[in-house]
């Protein structure tokens, strides 16, 4: 049976637009829209000379004859009702595709018109943008009432110019029933909002996919690291090409900055600073341009991340990652992200919605709502990977073309141009940032994640050191200088103190244990190694009568978690740990440059089964705050499980009596933690009263406080083969951001020649200051001056001397790509400038001729 059809309903599993499913999912959100927008292919509104209706399917009205019904899929089974063909009804069921149901559709006219298929596309799509018109007045209490506009006419009008193909006619048709919708929404939300299309490049997603990007309708958004758009060059040249045009004429920006997606965490300031340098030059050669807007997919974020981003000249942060990871909710979009050092940088912190959910285009209203209630500035983001949105995401897409009824299209460059001034102040302490761990579900952790990490360290390490040392040529012989530059107070890794013959290896007896223990003793440091364990019984400072630290080696497993429906038990509940137990303890050094003892034995379970041998090696040398442990393990069986919950460590205790302060390294940084699972891998200090005991993990980056007076410094986990390990214990070390950068470097078979302790550096400043050279400026061959950067360490801000061993006639500030700034004091051979909190400066200092 054909037919001239009077109407087109579709059902709605609701009664009333104010009880719309938006919650809907899968494939019964897809049904829905397919068979809403069905309704408005061209030419069956041409034919019926009406747009759609809409009916509940759990009350339906009474039957029009000579009308088309479209019953989504999915809700079939509620439809009530008989709808027999006696009233030339022609019912479309079961249908599951928009194409299915309009092709049955078409085959109920009498003479069915051919559409092109950007056409229909158009009329599908603002078919969708009425029912979120409609849907997001709702939201805000508000109507449209565009049943008393010639809304309706307009789309007919369209409708039937598509049928006739008459081009110039649908696109005017179709500009005023747009125009007709936009009004209706002016009428209770005036204001400017805003959509982002975001991009995601992976290296898996460099092919001929980006094509589809490339000609979206809309402008977007690429976020990518700086090596994608490397691989893009030798993979898709052609597309790079593309890109560079679309770049130039706006309808892309760029977004990213980073060369890869390591971790921020991880890095040292001038690690990170090279690696953002380097992204930029690689984007501006291939691309043209380097991106205005800070975004990264993965690696997390740092508080340290304004000032240096605001010193390479971006105008804005993408405050959100595509990986999983959370990041400190400011609750609100567009934010003013204050970093350390009290530097601020405009920010979208609104987490993305999912471009590939049929659900994100189906509660569109509801999340535009939301954001119009809550947020000064509203702005709505949709990530996906190229070519990987839903199809109901292109169609907004195409509704964004024609209209700003949902929200303009906008890059990210436009929206922070557009938005300036208007965030609202977010700020967060540096501990607040988690930091990615390797896949902690334990199934894909990466093979030697601990070695790399180690290896990462030692190398940063190097380069940092090397840097100094670069300039130690400038400092003037002794002969040269007319006066001594004062004594640095802070302490080095080998500090000289008096040799007495008093304080060399020696045996003790224990009371407690009524065994003989093994003890080392410089003047500074004091050790007694456990007689039964072999690991450090107790730890001392020079006028310290009670025990500070503790250390054993341990295997840590974790039972299985209960069963369904059981109680849960935290993972730390379930742990169990072995024990450490010595073979034997010998003396292996005892000069007068240092001494060392040597404890052998295995670990064992509580049920005296073996898990594991150990070799632990602790050395003190004369005049040294340290401890040096290099530790060997061999383990019966590796590491299978959680990253945290199956591995082998070095375990420190402190007594718990103790009121203990921890603090952990955070770019070089110390910096206040109340994590129980933290990242830090230059050192890690324990304050009691009075008192100052620092862990120094040489590179190993993973801790574990298993308890408020236990922690445990992961050695090896699923996948490492590394068996040998060093790490080193501090007593009263007032400078350990400069003291962990020494220890890493002497662990190097590539140790730079000559003296590597900062106190040869050419410059140097009070004990909560790390200053690094940066870069050395040259005229001609002369080394003219250097660059400086100034690094407050330990969250104290005030005044402070930075001193120089070379002559220097003025300073100045810079920022981080270089551009001068202001003046600063000299006194003497000293930069005399105010630090705020954690700040990292920029300063050029320029010498003497």
């Amino acid at each position: 049976m054909t037919m001239q059809p009077q109407q087109i309903t579709v059902f709605f599993p609701c009664h009333s637009l104010e009880d719309f499913p938006t919650w809907l999912e899968g494939p019964q959100a897809d049904d829905l829209l397919a068979a809403w927008t069905a309704a408005w292919h061209p030419a069956l509104i041409a034919a019926a000379g009406c747009i759609p209706t809409w009916a509940s399917i759990d009350s339906p009205p009474h039957v029009v004859a000579r009308s088309i019904y479209i019953v989504p899929a999915a809700f079939d089974s509620r439809l009530a009702g008989d709808f027999a063909g006696t009233f030339e009804v022609c019912m479309i069921r079961w249908a599951v595709s928009r194409s299915a149901i309009v092709a049955e559709s078409l085959s109920k006219l009498d003479a069915p018109a051919v559409v092109c298929a950007e056409h229909a596309a158009e009329l599908h799509a603002i078919g969708l943008a009425w029912l979120l018109g409609e849907l997001l007045a709702r939201r805000m209490r508000s109507v449209t009432n565009l049943a008393s506009t010639r809304f309706g006419q307009a789309v007919v009008d369209a409708a039937k110019a598509a049928v006739l193909a008459d081009e110039e006619t649908f696109r005017e048709r179709l500009k005023e029933a747009y125009g007709f919708l936009e009004a209706a929404r002016a009428q209770y939300y005036p204001a400017d909002f805003w959509l982002l299309d975001l991009v995601l490049l992976a290296e898996s997603t460099l092919g001929d996919e980006l094509q589809s990007e490339i000609d979206s309708p809309v402008v977007a958004t690429w976020v990518a690291d700086a090596h994608l758009i490397e691989s893009l060059s030798e993979k898709q040249p052609q597309i790079l090409s593309q890109l560079r045009e679309a770049v130039e004429s706006g309808r892309i920006a760029p977004a990213g900055g980073s060369w890869d997606a390591s971790p921020v965490a991880n890095m040292a300031p001038e690690t990170l600073l090279n690696d953002l340098k380097k992204g930029q030059a690689l984007w501006t050669k291939l691309v043209g341009q380097a991106p205005r807007v800070y975004a990264r997919r993965t690696g997390g974020f740092s508080a340290l991340l304004p000032q240096v981003l605001s010193g390479l000249g971006y105008s804005g942060v993408l405050y959100m990652l595509f990986d999983g990871m959370s990041l400190p909710d400011p609750h609100t979009g567009r934010i003013r992200w204050e970093g350390t050092g009290s530097v601020s940088i405009d920010a979208l912190a609104r987490t993305p919605l999912d471009a590939r959910s049929t659900t994100t285009i189906l509660s569109l209203a509801e999340k535009i709502g939301d954001a119009m209630d809550h947020d000064h500035t509203a702005a709505i983001a949709f990530a996906h990977f190229p070519e990987n949105a839903s199809p109901w995401f292109q169609e907004l897409r195409i509704i964004g073309r024609s209209s700003t009824l949902l929200g303009s299209f906008v890059t990210v460059d436009e929206f922070f141009r557009r938005t300036t001034g208007s965030g609202t102040r977010a700020h967060w302490e540096p501990d607040a940032f988690r930091t990615e761990t390797p896949s902690e579900s334990g199934d894909a952790i990466e093979p030697d994640v601990l070695s790399k990490a180690i290896e990462n360290h030692v190398a940063e390490a190097l380069r940092i050191r090397l840097a100094q040392q670069a300039c130690t040529f400038l400092i003037p012989t002794p002969c040269e200088q007319q006066a001594a530059v004062p004594t640095v107070l802070a302490t080095s890794v080998k500090e000289a103190v008096p040799f007495t013959k008093r304080s060399w290896f020696k045996k003790v007896f224990s009371s407690t244990h009524k065994e003989t223990s093994v003890v080392l003793d410089n003047g500074l440091v004091k050790l007694k190694v456990h007689p039964r364990t072999g690991g450090i019984l107790s730890l001392q400072g020079p006028l310290d009568r009670a025990n500070l630290l503790s250390q054993q080696l341990s295997r840590r497993s974790t039972r299985a978690t209960p069963p369904t429906g059981s109680a849960w038990v935290d993972p730390s509940d379930r742990a169990e740990y072995s024990l450490m137990k010595a073979d034997s303890i010998i003396q292996t050094r005892n000069t007068e440059l240092g001494q060392t003892a040597e404890s052998r034995g295995h670990l064992q379970k509580s049920d005296g089964s073996a898990v594991g041998s150990f070799v632990q090696t602790m050395s003190l040398e004369r005049g040294s705050k340290f401890v040096i442990l290099d530790i060997q393990l061999e383990l019966e069986s590796a590491p299978q499980g959680r990253l945290f919950e199956e591995y082998a460590a070095c375990r420190f205790a402190w007594s718990e009596n103790e009121d203990v302060s921890l603090r952990r390294s955070l770019h070089t940084q110390s910096i206040a933690t109340q994590r129980t699972q933290f990242f830090s891998s230059h050192f890690i200090d324990l304050h009691h009263c009075g008192h100052g005991i620092t862990l120094f993990p040489i590179g190993l980056p993973w801790h574990l406080q298993s308890s408020p007076h236990m922690l445990d410094t992961l050695l090896i986990v699923r996948g490492e083969t590394k068996k040998r390990f060093r790490l080193a214990v501090g007593v009263g070390v007032e400078r350990p951001f400069e003291s962990a950068i020494d220890l890493a470097c002497s662990t190097a078979s590539s140790t730079p020649q000559g003296e590597s302790s900062w106190e040869s550096d050419p410059f140097f400043g009070p004990a909560n200051v790390r200053v690094g050279v940066m870069e050395a400026i040259k005229e001609g061959n002369r080394t003219s001056g250097v660059r400086l950067g100034i690094l407050e360490s330990l969250g104290k801000a005030g005044r402070v001397a930075v001193q120089s061993r070379v002559p220097i006639v003025a300073a100045w500030r810079c920022d981080a790509a270089g551009k001068r700034g202001e003046s600063i004091e000299l006194e003497g051979n000293s930069i005399l400038m105010d630090l705020t909190s954690y700040e990292w400066a920029f300063v050029v200092v320029e010498f003497t001729a």
